[in-house]
């Protein structure tokens, strides 16, 4: 008699019975761990509590369209409010939600109104997450007596929960029964591991924070560097001390703009916690809006703290995020809609045909999305084995570092932190017709984890 979301993800115990019929009060607070790891993913947004995600509440189908948008990879569009007929501006953030679900075959534009302050029922919320994620419905049956081709796609999407893994079969279903919001995190973090794993829970402490929540940068943290001479990779820009960084909003302002500086064509920043904060291992991320365009290519990452003494390569480079704007040579594709985390050792080799070895990982955005078109949390859990990269609470890229020798050994040392825009150069190439200037990297929040 009961629907079982079944997945054991990251670490988080067992497959829980969820009972439809009732909102059993014993069983609320196993949600919690679900609702931590979507607030961890950027997903929802609460206090980590299980007593203020009210996971045994009802939850709305708008409530439900925001997730499943935020869970595709994209933002919400600007609201028209010319989509449903109850769905207008009054409604904030959600009316654009909505409109984006819609226009991205979440939700269904065949009615006129959207019932936006439902509550979302069991089909539909399977429908809407599945189909997030690209999920097609499946037409094998799942076998429950209650399920059918006369639930129309529905019934595909029930299949196909349970194909996932998100659903244990059973007797009853019952499709048209309401959700609560504990179930609904639940099922979300379900198709969140169907992409790559979730992140299990760190145990660890905030060593090390900045949250810009001043009106400049913090010079007791923060260092500039400064310079036009190509910094290696025959970057175009020149990196001041003034002009290109502001604190406002809650955020850091890193800002590219196209003028004449010190001999270059372009002007933009770099900064990092050299001489003034460094780790060995942690869990190390930031909340960031990155820049795009042809030329664009922001960067958060790490050198070793010794640099200064062994220089480059010898120092270790963790790439944590870049990302390069403009098309694919290859292929055409846009470059935005991929991410990538490097780690970067020198190489011992007797006769290295090359100065550096790297091991890199690349990651897609499942919706195709440019990751510029929104904030997203990116990040590494480093320790003495391993270098995990991930965007949003899921992992994407795993480098193995516990080999102490062959260069390896750079990477047992103190690093510090760099975030920076860079204007051209090697990888991304120049800035052409299409750039747009003033470009901005924008930063909510650094924060530092050690156990």
């Amino acid at each position: 008699m009961n629907a079982i979301f079944q997945k054991t993800i990251a670490g988080i115990t067992a497959s829980m019975i969820v009972s439809w019929s009732v909102f059993p009060v014993l069983a609320v607070s196993e949600f919690t761990p679900y609702a931590d790891m979507l607030v961890k993913s950027g997903i929802i947004n609460a206090e980590i509590s299980g007593a203020w995600y009210r996971l045994g509440d009802p939850i709305t189908r708008a409530e439900v369209a925001k997730i499943a948008v935020k869970l595709a990879g994209t933002s919400a569009a600007e609201c028209t409010g010319n989509m449903y007929s109850d769905v207008t501006p009054a409604l904030g953030d959600l009316c654009g939600y909505i409109e984006t679900a819609a226009n991205s075959g979440i939700v269904s534009r065949l009615y006129a109104w959207f019932r936006f302050s439902d509550t979302v029922t069991r089909a539909e919320l399977v429908k809407m997450l599945l189909a997030a994620d690209k999920i097609e419905p499946s037409p094998v049956s799942a076998g429950f007596s209650d399920v059918s081709s006369s639930l129309g796609d529905l019934n595909g999407y029930i299949n196909a929960g349970v194909a996932e893994g998100c659903i244990r079969a059973g007797a009853l279903f019952r499709p048209s029964a309401p959700s609560t919001r504990g179930e609904v995190f639940k099922f979300a973090a379900c198709v969140l591991d169907h992409r790559g794993s979730l992140l299990a829970s760190y145990d660890g402490k905030i060593v090390w924070s900045d949250e810009f929540s001043g009106n400049s940068l913090d010079t007791a943290k923060w260092n500039f560097e400064t310079g036009s001479d190509g910094w290696g990779n025959n970057e175009l820009e020149n990196y001041t001390e003034s002009g290109n960084v502001s604190v406002s909003n809650g955020n850091l302002v890193i800002e590219a703009r196209k003028e004449n500086s010190d001999g270059a064509f372009y002007s933009s920043a770099r900064i990092n916690t050299h001489g003034k904060a460094s780790w060995t291992y942690g869990k190390i991320e930031a909340r960031i809006k990155l820049p795009s365009g042809q030329g664009i290519w922001p960067a958060f990452w790490m050198l070793g703290e010794n640099i200064d003494t062994v220089g480059y390569p010898a120092s270790g480079e963790m790439d944590i995020v870049e990302m390069i704007g403009g098309k694919s040579a290859d292929d055409g594709t846009d470059n935005e809609t991929t991410i990538h985390g490097t780690i970067h050792r020198p190489n011992n080799d007797p006769n290295p045909k090359e100065a550096v070895k790297s091991i890199e990982s690349s990651f897609k955005n499942p919706s195709n999305a440019n990751w510029g078109d929104d904030f997203h949390i990116y990040g590494i859990e480093w320790d003495e084995t391993t270098v995990k990269y991930y965007v949003d609470g899921r992992v994407y890229g795993t480098a193995d570092i516990s080999h102490k020798t062959d260069g390896f050994e750079v990477f047992h040392r103190p690093f510090y932190i760099i975030l920076n825009l860079a204007v051209g150069g090697n990888w991304p190439g120049p800035p052409d017709q299409t750039t747009i200037f003033p470009q901005r990297m924008l930063v909510d929040w650094v924060r530092v984890y050690q156990k």
